[in-house]
């Protein structure tokens, strides 16, 4: 069982995904804050095991295997660019490549009008 806990800014499109993967989704809130209290709530109340979404270094070190990837297709790479949101993305990404090629430029971006 699976229970995704979020708020209400998260894009659609990355809710319909997570559904479809079969998870229990639940929007909590204006912020990842308000999310983190149901998801504290069902610790408590129903023994679920929490597993952070980016503020974990197991999250990070899973996440960096994309900067591996990347340095594998395309070894030369001046610059990545990663999506910005809680952080273990761009964590992940920037500690693998700065590891493999410690000249390329690793580039957060966010959406616009992104929280």
């Amino acid at each position: 069982r699976a229970v995704i806990c979020m708020s209400r800014l998260v894009p659609g499109n990355k809710l319909d995904a997570i559904r479809r993967l079969g998870a229990d989704v639940r929007i909590v809130g204006n912020s990842q804050d308000d999310a983190q209290q149901e998801v504290d709530r069902l610790v408590a109340e129903e023994g679920l095991v929490m597993l952070p979404p980016f503020d974990h270094p197991d999250i990070v070190a899973g996440q960096g295997t994309l900067g591996l990837e990347i340095m594998e297709q395309v070894p030369d790479a001046a610059s990545v660019l990663v999506p910005l949101s809680g952080g273990g993305l761009a964590s992940g990404v920037a500690a693998a490549v700065k590891g493999v090629s410690p000249g390329t430029k690793v580039i957060g971006v966010s959406m616009a009008r992104g929280a």
